[in-house]
């Protein structure tokens, strides 16, 4: 039996993309500001930056940190027999990075060559967080360019997102962290900011239907206290036999 679960939308590495794009349309390097974006939180993430002299910041994180389950009205499971077009999509599913992916070309493999699958799906409300940090002398002016300009195309962004994926639903959070300090955390001044956004969408996830071998228990005697007949198990199923019970 094999599992592989689906998100329309990869909610760390489907944002680190699009901020990606989107910020090297900005004119950030032109201000001689070179941040990276990485996945996970620039504080709690080592990320060697070859563009800055400090190989730590400036950089944007984008961390995944929730995911609420949601009813998702009908639909929700399927069991169908396996065939061509989906039998190609799991072998095309190979070819995204194995660290992008939860399933292994084995389970792939197994999914493949099922003849009956099954099919579950409900929403799910994931929440993301944008965060930006920087360092050095001149650390808070670079944090309010950064800031200002992550957060001045995260419209643009989204709206990209929504339209590349059809029934995705991208909503930024409405209070952002700003001013946070971690000067203890490396030794020298260092500031962020945090911007939220939740990202709504189905999830779906598809097994291979599961075969459970029958009970080692090849049949068992029911006698009714006082009764006259006596009932025995044959193949699974109760038959009558003639006789008193003790």
């Amino acid at each position: 039996m094999s599992y592989i679960v689906l998100y329309k939308f990869p909610p760390e590495n489907g944002v680190a993309y699009f901020l990606k794009k989107n910020l090297e349309l900005t004119g950030l390097k032109e201000r001689k500001i070179e941040a990276q974006v990485i996945q996970g939180h620039p504080l709690f993430v080592t990320a060697n930056n070859t563009d800055s002299e400090d190989k730590f910041f400036p950089a944007i994180g984008v961390e995944w940190i929730t995911d609420t389950r949601k009813d998702f009205i009908g639909l929700n499971f399927k069991e169908f027999k396996n065939y061509d077009a989906l039998r190609a999509d799991f072998q095309a599913y190979k070819e995204i990075e194995k660290q992008d992916r939860s399933v292994s070309d084995a389970q792939l493999d197994i999914l493949t060559n099922a003849t009956i699958l099954q099919r579950f799906v409900h929403m799910v409300e994931s929440k993301v967080i944008i965060a930006g940090f920087v360092s050095g002398g001149v650390g808070r002016t670079t944090l309010r360019a950064l800031y200002e300009t992550v957060d001045g195309m995260l419209e643009g962004v989204t709206q990209d997102i929504m339209e590349f994926y059809q029934g995705v639903k991208v909503d930024i959070e409405k209070d952002n962290q700003m001013n946070i300090s971690a000067a203890n955390q490396f030794g020298q001044p260092t500031w962020g900011f945090e911007i939220g956004l939740r990202i709504t969408q189905p999830r779906i996830t598809i097994r291979s239907k599961p075969y459970y071998p029958e009970n080692e228990i090849k049949g068992f005697d029911v006698y009714i206290h006082k009764s006259k007949t006596v009932f025995k198990t044959i193949g699974g199923f109760f038959e009558e036999i003639k006789g008193v019970s003790t």
